[in-house]
């Protein structure tokens, strides 16, 4: 039995507290003092250190670089340390730093299941976003260098959720699935570039964006240590009733829980070339719910979560160049436990492990070539997600049905309502099913002046093992034949699942156990060419990709160019094809089997439980419909973008406004543009995509400030118009308990519903961050705010209807109001000596506490609103 570990993370708090305090007054007493330790960090972007003058910012630290020190880059923004946190929440999400960019979607309004339930409070797994219209899982995320996406796990039924009230998994849903197959924790984090347009040619396999995170390096002066706490919970955060009509017909209660975070870290030098580092972060969440009625044992339902990670880098300067070794492991563990069924306990599985060693050497001056540069990597990741269960065999029994004067003694667990219209007892579940990935990759680079021009060159293999697997049988028990007559059955076998005297299953169903690979190798080439003719700045870059699964040669043609208007003013424009990442998420979906179902019936009173005969028909399994994408072409998207950098003559911060329009072609599609759970759903590449936005950015900060007690100010925002449209036959790879949309008369699942409500689209966003410090850094001070202007959408009636012999929600058309959440944070140095520094950080998500568009309904008829979190952290 667990023990309710809140009293845990609340005394690891106060200790956390009491040893600042500690350390603080014993250096006072010694009259220890020192002055405030700043270490300037040089910003790197693709393994190149910047150059010294950074437009938009001033002095050292705090940064936001838009365009990566390059003004033509106008689709690039850089973001530092004190920038993450500035933009980061409550939540200890790495990519919640992404939702305050131009070009990036992370929600959608149309939903009235929009509240909120324990399970999604325990969902730890990073935000996923649309980047310049993509779909989520079509976006190129790299840590260090080394590409980190899931290909298998990535569908719909993979990314599902198991909720309060699901009774148990769908039996084909892996669950778990994500589009990164490492969960990187913040506090590892040194910079993020984010790439939403211009994509050099040196990237390849997405059709969204480039997100690049650079883990922190290891001290080389001298050993350094730190750790941190963190804390939230439901005691902290405001719950708003939140449904259409403003009622609470199911007298539900706000979700129960809490969570809290710590990370410890040791660095330093291992002799006079080698360094290192080691990392450990955890993220933990607990929360229980209430136990159905009909169960004897009461005791409350605990669930949990674990997000974490454990982190090993060492880099050394040798005689041939520098050698970096990086092992990167992150599990991640739901353990979910269904209210309405017994020995249902099923742990969600999203595990990560990256390796890479990285070299790099600068080679000078070779004939011609000067600053000549290389760097080779070598990398090995493995991922698995999917869910582990308790049980692979489920039964459903009826405890009572008053209408036909039936209960039921025979089963302990379980007790009827003889005021409700059927009591029935779920045991067991339905097994284990998981999916894995193993990359192994080498990339090659270089790069050098040529006659006052620069030159880019570089390569990569890699090849994908995928698996699906289910490694038993599973098998459902249901459909119950009941008597109110005593012993009227005999059951044939003593060890009959589900055989009393007066009730018998009559249906069987089970899905076999199965094991499913796949394997591809990609290829890929580029080179690129930067001429620098003064005031003009042109690149020219073409990429070549292969892949053994699809055979297709691609090449993406990259072009921009630059032109230096007058001083502090740059003008850009350009345009590139960006391909789709490898499509093997269909090739390891094909020939999965579906399961069968068998029945049977009382013979003479005699319930049998053998194969054919008077016992259990017999049954045939039928195929997947799903389709492999061999020999199709591979959906590809064009961009065209122009904009203009402009330094602030004023206040010397960066003014950006860029326009981007893409085309997506050769989208894998539907044959037909329906679906049906008996028809067959042909690949296809006759589905299109488009996207338009338009943007202002701007940033600034200043640094060493002598204006009272403010000695740094940052500010930075944007304002993003953008539209999407896709076409409304994408193929998507669904399971046999697909959702389906009915919108003016025509049927859709409902992953295929963002053809029509936008892929996370909301047309018009506002952000800004503001972020300052005050006495010499000892206060530091931040706040980001989301603006979303009212527009025309889709949402969900809240009623149904058949159609087409399915179950169909109903959609309509809406008019959706202006939202804004503003979230703020607060650092307080509260002991600093010469043995180290001591933080106390307060943060406040939601400081308005607005709940936003989305309707919650019935069943979860709270939405979360202000929430606050607390921590501590101790570093020398």
């Amino acid at each position: 039995m667990r023990y309710d570990k809140r009293p845990l993370a609340l005394k690891l708090l106060a200790s956390v507290a009491l040893l600042e305090l500690c350390l603080a007054s014993a250096a006072q007493a010694a009259g220890a003092t020192v002055p405030k330790p700043v270490i300037a960090k040089p910003v790197v972007v693709n393994g190149e250190v910047l150059p010294e003058v950074v437009v938009g910012t001033e002095g050292s630290g705090e940064t936001l670089l838009l365009g990566a020190g390059d003004p033509s880059a106008v689709g690039v923004v850089v973001l530092d340390e004190s920038q993450v946190q500035a933009r980061s929440d409550s939540t200890g999400d790495a990519n919640a730093v992404l939702k305050t960019l131009p070009n990036v979607q992370w929600r959608t309004d149309a939903t009235d299941d929009g509240g909120t339930s324990l399970a999604r409070e325990l969902d730890l797994k990073p935000t996923e976003v649309s980047i310049s219209g993509a779909r989520i899982t079509e976006n190129n995320f790299l840590l260090d260098g080394v590409e980190i996406n899931r290909i298998a796990g990535t569908s719909g039924d993979a990314r599902a959720t198991l909720e309060d009230d699901t009774l148990l998994p769908v039996v084909d849903s892996a669950y778990g699935g994500h589009s990164q197959s490492i969960f990187v924790s913040p506090s590892l984090i040194e910079s993020v570039t984010v790439q939403d347009s211009g994509v050099s040619a040196e990237y390849g396999r997405f059709q969204g964006g480039v997100v690049n995170y650079k883990t922190r390096d290891p001290f080389k002066d001298r050993v350094h240590a730190g750790f941190d706490v963190g804390y939230t919970g439901s005691e902290l955060a405001t719950f708003n009733l939140a449904t259409e009509d403003g009622e609470n017909p199911n007298d539900r209660e706000a979700p129960e829980f809490y969570k809290d975070q710590e990370n410890l870290w040791l660095s330093g030098p291992i002799n006079e070339k080698w360094a290192a580092l080691v990392a450990y972060g955890r993220q933990h969440a607990f929360g229980e719910k209430q136990r159905a009625s009909q169960y004897v044992d009461q005791s409350k339902v605990e669930t949990e979560s674990f997000s974490e990670t454990f982190m090993g880098k060492v880099k050394g300067e040798t005689e041939i160049g520098t050698l970096t070794f990086q092992s990167i492991y992150a599990p991640y563990t739901e353990d979910w436990e269904s209210a309405g069924a017994l020995q249902s306990g099923t742990s969600i599985l999203g595990d990560g492990w990256s390796n890479a060693l990285t070299f790099q050497r600068d080679l000078g001056t070779l004939g011609a070539f000067e600053n000549s540069r290389v760097e080779a990597i070598a990398s090995l990741n493995m991922s698995e997600s999917g869910r582990d269960a308790e049980s692979n065999t489920a039964t459903f029994i009826t405890i009572s049905q008053p209408s036909k004067s039936y209960s039921t003694t025979a089963f302990d667990e379980c007790v009827g309502d003889p005021t409700a219209y059927l009591t029935s007892c779920r045991i067991g579940g339905y097994g284990d099913l998981l999916e894995s990935q193993t990359d192994y990759g080498l990339k090659l680079k270089g790069s050098a002046g040529l006659f006052g021009h620069e030159v880019k060159v570089g390569g990569s293999v890699t090849r994908f093992d995928l698996a699906r697997e289910r490694p038993e049988d599973v098998t459902l028990y249901g459909a119950t034949t009941i008597s109110a007559t005593p012993n009227v059955y005999t059951c044939d076998d003593p060890n009959d699942p589900l055989c009393t005297g007066d009730q018998f299953a009559r249906t069987r169903s089970t899905w076999l156990a199965y094991r499913t690979e796949a394997s591809v190798t990609q290829f890929d080439l580029y080179g690129e060419m930067d001429f620098d003719f003064n005031r003009l700045d042109l690149k020219t870059g073409l990429r070549l990709d292969y892949n053994d699964y699809q055979q297709n040669v691609n090449l993406s043609p990259r072009v921009s160019a630059s032109l230096d208007v007058m001083k502090d003013v740059v003008l850009t424009g350009g345009g590139g094809r960006y391909y789709t990442n490898s499509m093997l998420e269909y090739a390891i979906r094909d020939g999965i089997p579906k399961g069968f179902t068998s029945t049977r019936s009382a013979v003479g009173g005699v319930v049998y439980n053998t194969e054919g005969g008077n016992g259990w028909s017999a049954a045939t399994s039928t195929s997947s419909s799903l389709n492999s994408a061999r020999g199709l072409d591979s959906p590809y998207t064009d961009e065209i973008f122009a904009g203009v950098t402009v330094v602030d003559p004023l206040l010397g911060g960066t003014f950006r406004v860029k326009g981007l329009h893409r085309k997506g072609r050769d989208q894998f599609a539907s044959s037909t543009g329906t679906y049906s759970m008996t028809g067959t759903n042909v690949l296809t590449n006759d589905g299109w995509s488009e996207y338009s936005s338009a943007s202002l950015e701007y940033g600034k900060f200043w640094d060493g400030l002598d204006f009272g007690a403010l000695s740094g100010f940052g500010l930075s925002g944007s304002v993003t118009w953008a539209k999407s449209r896709v076409s409304d036959d994408s193929y998507v790879p669904t399971d046999e308990e697909t959702d389906y949309i009915l919108y003016n008369g025509q049927s859709y699942t409902d992953e295929s519903f963002t053809t029509v409500k936008g892929n996370l689209d909301i047309p018009v966003r506002l952000t800004l961050t503001v972020d300052g410090s005050l006495w010499e850094d000892r206060v530091r001070l931040w706040s980001n705010a989301e603006f979303s202007l009212a527009y025309d959408g889709v949402r969900d009636t809240g009623s149904e209807t058949t159609f087409n012999g399915l179950r169909h929600d109903i959609y309509e058309d809406y008019r959706y109001s202006a939202n804004v959440v503003v979230n703020m944070g607060g650092t307080l140095r509260v002991a600093e000596t010469k043995y180290g520094a001591a933080d106390l950080t307060v943060k406040v998500d939601n400081v308005f506490n607005h709940i936003g568009n989305k309707n919650a309904d019935d069943d979860y008829p709270f939405k979360k609103g202000r929430v606050f979190w607390a921590g501590m952290s101790y570093q020398f």
